[in-house]
């Protein structure tokens, strides 16, 4: 009844979407799904293949990854304007999304978004991993831990700096409240790409007792 009063409008091609959110149902079946990843680190893989060579090689310090597309268009420009044209019902979009498709056995104690240093914070006015954790927190009923998690590190942006600097820029940016310990969280962020942010975090978690830590992230960057 609320969606034929007040309609929304699909953000992609401006037509009424009959659902609840501003995205309508043509537009979604195209999105950049992952259909079958890695259980470990996301990546894209065969169908039949759950683990990839890398992970098998040298395995993360967490357990599972849910991405749900890959970091194609029209992904790339919802989040280009969540994040910097402060374009916020993209993350209202994407976190339902993400929502209407994760899949875990148990829920997790509480959901970490990627926290931002505060200077950055001050510069955007606002974490967009918090912003597309907010939807996923409320269905499930999970809480979300903001306050237990820093990010002391003023770095440059992951996205900025050469792959092969990236370790270096991201180390020692997290500390972990010394109370905060749970036995599983869920660490959320908007796009994983080589990994090395979640992977910091997740070993600092680690360090703190943590036992069961999984990643959930928007989109997965393919790198070839």
């Amino acid at each position: 009844m609320m969606n034929w009063i007040l309609p929304q409008t699909c953000l992609l091609c401006y037509q009424k979407s009959d659902q609840r959110i501003d995205l309508c149902r043509d537009c979604e079946n195209e999105l950049p799904f992952i259909t079958h990843a890695c259980l470990s680190c996301g990546t894209p893989l065969p169908i039949h293949t759950p683990i990839c060579g890398q992970c098998l090689q040298q395995p993360l310090p967490y357990n599972n990854t849910f991405a749900l597309f890959t970091y194609h268009p029209p992904i790339t420009k919802l989040i280009y304007d969540l994040k910097f044209n402060r374009k916020l019902v993209n993350a209202k979009i994407l976190g339902d999304l993400m929502a209407k498709y994760l899949k875990f056995e148990k829920k997790p104690d509480y959901i970490i978004p990627v926290p931002l240093h505060h200077k950055r914070l001050c510069e955007r006015g606002f974490n967009q991993a918090l912003e597309i954790a907010r939807p996923i927190a409320k269905k499930f009923k999970v809480p979300l831990a903001i306050k237990s998690c820093k990010r002391i590190k003023h770095t440059d942006a992951q996205a900025m700096v050469p792959k092969n600097k990236r370790k270096k820029n991201i180390k020692n940016a997290f500390v972990i409240d010394a109370n905060f310990t749970p036995h599983s969280v869920v660490i959320l962020d908007d796009v994983v790409t080589t990994g090395q942010t979640v992977l910091e975090l997740a070993r600092v978690l680690r360090d703190n007792g943590i036992q069961k830590i999984d990643i959930w992230c928007c989109a997965k960057t393919v790198i070839k």
